[in-house]
Formats: structure tokens, C-alpha cells, sequence
């Protein structure tokens, strides 16, 4: 299985584990509530299976791997 199908195939699992992490992460006195930490976590998930099936050559895999990916045009999304 691609992890693309993966990720689209278990995205319910993974959202509720991304939650529960988001929660040990946030800022000392910041609350988040469970509508605010659902609110984006799809549209990402969505962004990255759509992303790892892209087509893409060596070097831009080695770009993107080293966080240095271009950033897309148009409005920022939520996985910007």
C-alpha cells in the first residue's frame, strides 16, 4: 500500500492521534478546543496524499526532504 492511499485510508485514525498530540503541544495558556484542533487536520491530510503522488524527480524529492520546497502559488492553504 502507498502511504498516500494510507494516509487517505486511515485518516480518521490519524486525525484522532493528531489531536491527542496537539494537545500536549499547545502553548502553556492557550487552550484549543476539539472543533479548533479538527478544523484543518483533513485539508492537511488531504494536502499531503495529494503531494506524495505528485510526480517528482530526485531533486526535488532531496529539496523538499530538507524543507526547502517552493512554496505554491494562490492562497495559503491550511497545510501551508
Amino acid at each position: 500500500m502507498r502511504l498516500a492511499d494510507f494516509i487517505e485510508h486511515n485518516a480518521p485514525r490519524i486525525l484522532d492521534g493528531a489531536v491527542a498530540f496537539a494537545r500536549t503541544q499547545a502553548p502553556a495558556g492557550v487552550p484549543f478546543s476539539e472543533k479548533e484542533l479538527r478544523n484543518h487536520l483533513p485539508e492537511i491530510l488531504k494536502a499531503i496524499a495529494g503531494d506524495l503522488r505528485m510526480p517528482q524527480s530526485a531533486s526535488q524529492q532531496h529539496v523538499k526532504s530538507e524543507g526547502r520546497a517552493p512554496v505554491p502559488e494562490g492562497p495559503e492553504s491550511a497545510a501551508t
